[in-house]
């Protein structure tokens, strides 16, 4: 699979890598330290030196999607996995480091930036991203929704993926609605809505297995 996939995961792994190019070039412009976490409501409770967010953070997406694609590629299934399916793996996680670090520096160089904002559509783009491909997910043991009751029957498998595509997908449009919530209130129903996706997918999977699918 990465053999098929290595011209995908070499331009994945330059673009997450260009945060890293960024924060070289506005090295003087940016403070010493640097915001790295946010609470609720926006404001930051974390700080890291700068070069944790420039040469660090880049890294670790860096090795989470090498690491993460190695993993996938040893699940004998894998092989007749949807190239759909694979292809948003590999794409998500340069999609996160732009976003973590084009906001981080951003904020850095004093631009007013509303963290819950962002992070809520990117959430939602990535629900219904998810929501769309999930549908297409073969039963392996990496990618999708991998619990005992999907993994011992195709048809719950298909099932429950096909039923929680739909849940993810209009899932995402509810969580970009949440934009518009106010900031002191948003976090209660994105947490819930997140509950959602998790919990609903498990008990209609467990469903169908107590009617012997």
């Amino acid at each position: 699979m990465i053999k098929k996939n290595l011209w995908k995961l070499i331009v994945a792994s330059v673009v997450i890598l260009i945060p890293m190019l960024v924060g070289i070039i506005i090295w003087d412009l940016l403070p010493e330290t640097i915001a790295t976490h946010w609470d609720a409501s926006g404001e930051p409770d974390g700080f890291s030196d700068k070069a944790v967010m420039v040469f660090l953070m880049p890294s670790v997406i860096l090795v989470l999607l090498w690491v993460g694609m190695l993993v996938t590629a040893r699940d004998h299934k894998e092989k007749e996995q949807s190239g759909a399916v694979v292809d948003l793996v590999i794409i998500l996680l340069p999609i996160l480091s732009l976003v973590v670090a084009g906001m981080s520096f951003a904020i850095a160089l004093g631009h007013d930036v509303s963290v819950p904002d962002i992070v809520t559509v990117f959430l939602g783009v990535m629900m219904i991203l998810i929501g769309n491909l999930l549908p297409k997910a073969r039963q392996n043991r990496t990618i999708g929704i991998k619990i005992k009751w999907t993994l011992n029957s195709e048809e719950n498998w298909s099932r429950t993926h096909r039923f929680s595509g739909k849940l993810w997908f209009f899932s995402g449009f509810a969580i970009l609605l949440c934009v518009l919530l106010p900031e002191s209130v948003k976090l209660y129903p994105l947490m819930a809505i997140l509950a959602v996706i998790v919990i609903v997918p498990l008990v209609y999977s467990y469903s169908l297995h107590k009617k012997g699918i």
